[in-house]
């Protein structure tokens, strides 16, 4: 199945993604505008093609193939005619960030350090962008969750259960007074 995507003839704009039949794949265009009657321009795009490499579709490793437009096309993304080339809009939250020519995503104006500093363990900290310094600080991870298997563990469960019941009764202890 191949995939199309509507494109706002004004502004560029990904305004809708649609799966079209092999059999229709040659004519994808004149198949979603003319026979299924939705009009508009209709780009292809690849499903399996993320910042500029192509992924084989099962396993998500590189397929050595050429990318197809840079991306796949999203819904609220836009198209660059001159690149040939889809990207995603701009994160709100990031103004700073600029386009990169080579994936067309969005980049840090900084590039992000790739080592910590002596004595850090990878597992404990990461890098976060902060936009109002406009530049990558580390931060301590919070500690894993663990999950207990409770209903394995009739330990913990009947303390659970012990504890919920006290609870219970302070509730109602203090109602009562």
């Amino acid at each position: 199945m191949a995939h199309f995507a509507e494109i706002d003839e004004e502004t560029n704009q990904v305004l809708n993604v649609l799966v079209v039949p092999d059999e229709q794949e040659h004519r994808g265009q004149e198949y979603l505008a003319e026979d299924c009657g939705l009009g508009g321009t209709w780009i292809q795009t690849s499903c399996n093609t993320r910042a500029g490499t192509h992924y084989h579709y099962s396993t998500f490793v590189p397929s050595g193939k050429p990318a197809f437009r840079k991306n796949y096309a999203k819904i609220g993304g836009y198209y660059d005619p001159v690149a040939d080339a889809f990207y995603g809009a701009k994160p709100v939250a990031y103004p700073s960030f600029i386009l990169d020519p080579d994936t067309f995503t969005w980049k840090s104006p900084v590039p992000m350090p790739t080592e910590l500093p002596e004595g850090l363990e990878s597992d404990n900290y990461v890098y976060i962008w902060n936009e109002s310094e406009l530049k990558w600080v580390l931060q301590e991870t919070p500690p894993s969750i663990t999950i207990l298997d409770v209903e394995n563990n009739p330990e913990i469960l009947a303390e659970l259960d012990r504890k919920y019941k006290q609870q219970l009764e302070q509730e109602n202890n203090q109602e009562n007074n």
